[in-house]
C-alpha cells in the first residue's frame, strides 16, 4: 500500500498492484467533494438532493466498476442503447395506438388542424429514429457477439450474419 495526499491534506491509500483506493477513504472523499460543490446553495431542495446523492454514492460506489477492456464496454453500451431506444419505440407505439387514435376521434376538425401539424411530426420523428437506433444497436450487438463466437470457433461470422439476413429477407418478400 502506498499513500498519496488528496486536497486539504486527506490521505487516500491505494493498493500498488490494482491501483484501487481503499473503499472507506474513497467514499468519504467523494462525499466531501459533493458537499463542497453544493455548499454554496442554501435552498432546501438542493440540500436534500445533495444529501441523497451523497448517500447513494456512499452506498453504491463500491458496487460500480466498469470493465477495463474496450469490447466489453462497447457491448454494454450497445445493450443499453438498444434497450432505451426500444423502450422509446414501444412507448411511442402504445401512445399512437392507445392515446392518440382515440383522442383524434373525439376532437373536431379545427382542433385537429392545429394539433396534427404540431404533434405528429415531432412524435413520428422520435418514433422513426428510435426504431432505427433500436435495430442498428441490436444488430451491432448481435454481430459483435456472433463474430466473437465465430472467431473462438475458428471460423468467420459472415456466414451466420448473411444467412440470418437472407432468411428474413425471403420471409418478408413471401409475406
Amino acid at each position: 500500500m502506498e499513500t498519496e495526499y488528496a486536497p486539504k491534506g486527506r490521505k487516500i491509500t491505494r493498493d500498488k498492484d490494482s491501483g484501487e483506493t481503499t473503499e472507506f477513504f474513497r467514499r468519504t472523499y467523494l462525499q466531501l467533494e459533493i458537499q463542497i460543490a453544493f455548499s454554496k446553495y442554501h435552498d432546501p431542495l438542493i440540500g436534500g438532493l445533495m444529501a441523497t446523492q451523497s448517500l447513494l454514492l456512499i452506498a453504491f460506489a463500491p458496487l460500480v466498476s466498469l470493465p477495463r477492456d474496450f469490447n466489453t464496454n462497447l457491448l454494454m453500451l450497445f445493450r443499453w442503447v438498444h434497450f432505451l431506444a426500444g423502450i422509446t419505440w414501444v412507448g411511442l407505439l402504445y401512445f399512437f395506438n392507445l392515446v392518440n387514435v382515440p383522442f383524434m376521434k373525439e376532437i373536431d376538425s379545427t382542433t385537429k388542424a392545429k394539433v396534427i401539424p404540431r404533434l405528429m411530426p415531432r412524435a413520428m420523428w422520435w418514433f422513426r429514429w428510435s426504431s432505427v437506433v433500436t435495430v442498428v444497436a441490436g444488430i451491432a450487438y448481435w454481430g459483435n457477439v456472433v463474430g466473437t463466437d465465430a472467431r473462438n470457433a475458428g471460423t468467420h461470422g459472415g456466414g451466420v450474419m448473411a444467412s440470418f439476413f437472407i432468411i428474413w429477407t425471403v420471409t418478408w418478400a413471401v409475406l
